[in-house]
Parts: C-alpha cells; structure tokens; sequence
C-alpha cells in the first residue's frame, strides 16, 4: 500500500513538472505570437482572456499532432480568435442560423467513384497551378478572390 502511494505521488509530481514546462512552452510561444502579429491589448482582463483563447489553440494543435492527423495545423494571427469571433468578422456567412450538431461526415465509401484509381495524395501547388493565399481582409470579397483564383488555375492547367 505504502509503496502505491509513493508511485501515485510520483506520477503526480511528474505530471506537474510537465504541465509547468508546458506552460513555459505555450506562454513563450504566446510572447512570440505577439510579437510576429503585432497584437496589443488594452487591458490585462483582455490580454489573459486573448492567452486563454491562445492556449486552448495550442493544446488542440497537440492533441491533433499525438493522435496523427493528417494535415498541418499551427498557430496563424487568428490564433487569438474564438471560433465565433472568427466567424463574426472574417466570414460573410451568417453563422447563428446554423445548429453544428445538423452536420454529418459522408463516410468514404459513400464518396468512391467505381473502377477509378486515384492516387493517395495530389496537390497542384506541386504543379504549379494553384497560386498563394491572398489576405482578402473582411470586406466581403472572398467570392471574387475564390473566382478569379479558379480561372488562374484553370487557365495554368491547360497551358
């Protein structure tokens, strides 16, 4: 008994030393996040409530990271930002109308073409069709931007 408790304690003790690294970790890169995107908050209520946002982001980013997602993810200027707020200001689509328990994922053999192969992975930034983001800002012209960037590639792909 006495011996499952030292190791309980020790777990414990562990298991604080990690979380104050990673603490260490994740407000350093706080700090950088300020400094590469220029962010300033007026009050200290907002820079902490701004740290929580930050941090709830780069917890996601690890777990993700652990569990072998597929995709890259990282911390970007709008790492400060609830997804709501996101939302609010750089999408033109009103998000109250939508209940996000309605979505449902197709499972991939619903999306299969029959006797077609195609490969695992393809990107047309390798090919260099498919031109960089553009920062659109929030003026409602992402429409424009979506359109003209399809006619760019369209035109690169079959010239």
């Amino acid at each position: 008994m006495k011996s499952i408790i030292i190791l309980a304690l020790l777990a414990f003790s562990l298991c604080v030393r990690y979380s104050e690294n990673q603490d260490k970790v994740i407000f350093e890169d706080w700090q950088q996040f300020i400094k590469d995107y220029n962010k300033s908050y007026n009050t200290i209520e907002e820079y902490m409530r701004r740290f929580e946002i930050f941090r709830k982001h780069y917890l996601n980013i690890l777990a993700n990271q652990a569990d072998g997602s597929s995709y890259e993810e990282g911390i970007t200027k709008f790492s400060d930002l609830t997804p709501f707020e996101f939302a609010r200001q750089y999408l033109t689509l009103d998000v109250t109308q939508f209940d996000e328990n309605e979505f449902t994922i197709a499972e991939e053999r619903d999306l299969r073409i029959p006797n077609t192969y195609l490969p695992k992975s393809f990107d047309w930034r390798s090919q260099k069709v498919v031109n960089s983001i553009k920062n659109q800002g929030s003026c409602g012209s992402c429409w424009a931007f979506a359109t003209i960037s399809n006619i760019e590639s369209l035109y690169a792909i079959k010239h």
